[in-house]
């Protein structure tokens, strides 16, 4: 009995007494410090306690690029098992939004190497023509806007500048003349707007850039005559959008570009020959519009694009021989437009498109003579209009076509055969109204 107590109290002395001495602490445990528990009662849970202090759960990565695990190296939830929300730390050095127009606003941000917010340099005086006091800045979290700066010269105080997380807006800077500051930018966050720069001869500072993650919009350059800076750019996460820029004869340097999210908008460039470097291009998410380009001969650079999500417009191209580069496209999501190209001479390379779901509209374009490379199209999700077409003597290439869900007219073609006109339009099942008009030729 005796030796039976005595175990009983060694027992007692050696487990019982120690864990009413001891006090565990949060930490103590395997994944204490990312439960979402107080574990020791404290009101204090996760890295927000003491004695989480300096656990991995609530360190930062032992990497500078990806995560090497699946998991959360924080206390924040993430939606994903690649990127942790930690790999971008809040700014410490610059924290916040700064607007700055002076030289003096300038030298008070020489120590920053990061700015949290926007940063907007607007209506600077007239003795700020560089950004020389930025030279330590290496991102920036919100915007970065500069514009309507007279006197500004270069950009050359942001070559350390690696990304901007929200949108960068270059534009009204009348002496500004190329973009060489900007050399190191790998990345947009949103929106990249580069117009109205009176004196920008190119776009060579931007070899770095990769990405960006809105719209890029190069507009209203009059002595722009390259953008051969681009040559690193591989996506657009929307738009795509180059117009009415005076002196550029190709869109060499986008040759790299094989993602776009938006739409590809070609307009305004008087001297664009040709869009040969947009061949990486597999498809368009929204609208496809080139139009207003006077010397344009060639969209051959389009022939890798099988399909457009939204509007087709092909209008205004008055040397626009024929329509090439089209030739891989089998789907138009809305409308395709078709019209007012004075040297289209025919519509063959559209050969491959099955379906239209909105409007189909050929109109005034004077060469065309046949609807050849319509012929397997089978329906159009809203209205079919053929009008005004001067050298147009046959619809045979509509013949195919089963269903039209609203408004047929074929109407004002000059040369065209009214009878083969109506004889065409009755095999066709239209929803709306059918007008078959005014088609004036001699018929065989």
């Amino acid at each position: 009995m005796r030796l039976s107590y005595a175990i009983v109290a060694v027992l007692v002395f050696f487990f019982v007494l120690p864990s009413c001495a001891r006090t565990s602490r949060e930490g103590d445990s395997l994944g204490d410090c990312s439960d979402r528990a107080d574990n020791d009662s404290d009101g204090d849970f996760d890295c927000d306690d003491e004695g989480c202090a300096g656990n991995p759960d609530c360190g930062s990565d032992d990497d500078t690029g990806d995560d090497d695990d699946s998991g959360d190296d924080d206390t924040f939830d993430d939606d994903d098992t690649g990127d942790d929300d930690d790999s971008t730390p809040p700014c410490s050095s610059c924290p916040g939004d700064f607007a700055v127009s002076s030289q003096a606003e300038l030298l008070a941000l020489s120590g920053c190497d990061c700015i949290g917010g926007d940063l907007v340099l607007a209506n600077a005086a007239a003795s700020v023509v560089d950004l020389a006091s930025l030279g330590l800045l290496v991102s920036i979290g919100g915007d970065l806007q500069i514009h309507d700066n007279s006197t500004l010269q270069s950009l050359e105080g942001l070559s350390a500048l690696l990304s901007v997380g929200g949108s960068l807006s270059v534009h009204g800077n009348d002496a500004l003349a190329g973009l060489s500051g900007l050399s190191e930018l790998v990345s947009v966050g949103a929106d990249l707007y580069l117009d109205d720069n009176a004196a920008l001869l190119d776009l060579g500072g931007l070899s770095s850039l990769e990405s960006v993650g809105g719209a890029l919009e190069i507009a209203e350059h009059p002595n722009l005559t390259s953008l051969a800076g681009l040559s690193s750019l591989l996506s657009v996460s929307i738009d795509l959008r180059i117009h009415h820029n005076a002196l550029i004869v190709d869109l060499a340097g986008l040759e790299a570009l094989t993602y776009l999210g938006g739409d590809l908008e070609i307009h305004h460039n008087e001297a664009l020959a040709n869009i040969d470097a947009l061949s990486g291009i597999g498809s368009v998410a929204s609208d496809l519009r080139v139009h207003d380009n006077d010397v344009l001969h060639s969209i051959s650079g389009l022939a890798n694009i099988n399909a457009v999500g939204d509007d087709l417009e092909i209008a205004w191209n008055p040397q626009l021989l024929d329509l090439d580069g089209l030739a891989s496209i089998t789907f138009v999501g809305l409308d395709m437009y078709i019209y007012r190209n004075a040297g289209l001479v025919d519509l063959d390379a559209l050969v491959n498109l099955g379906a239209v779901n909105g409007d189909l509209h050929v109109y005034r374009n004077d060469l065309i003579e046949t609807l050849a490379g319509l012929q397997n199209v089978t329906s159009v999700g809203s209205d079919l209009f053929v009008e005004g077409n001067a050298s147009l003597a046959s619809v045979d290439g509509l013949g195919n076509i089963v269903s039209v869900s609203d408004d047929l007219d074929i109407v004002n073609n000059a040369v065209l055969c009214q009878a083969q006109a109506l004889a065409i339009a009755a095999a066709i099942s239209v929803s709306g109204t059918t007008t078959v008009a005014d088609n004036a030729g001699t018929c065989p």
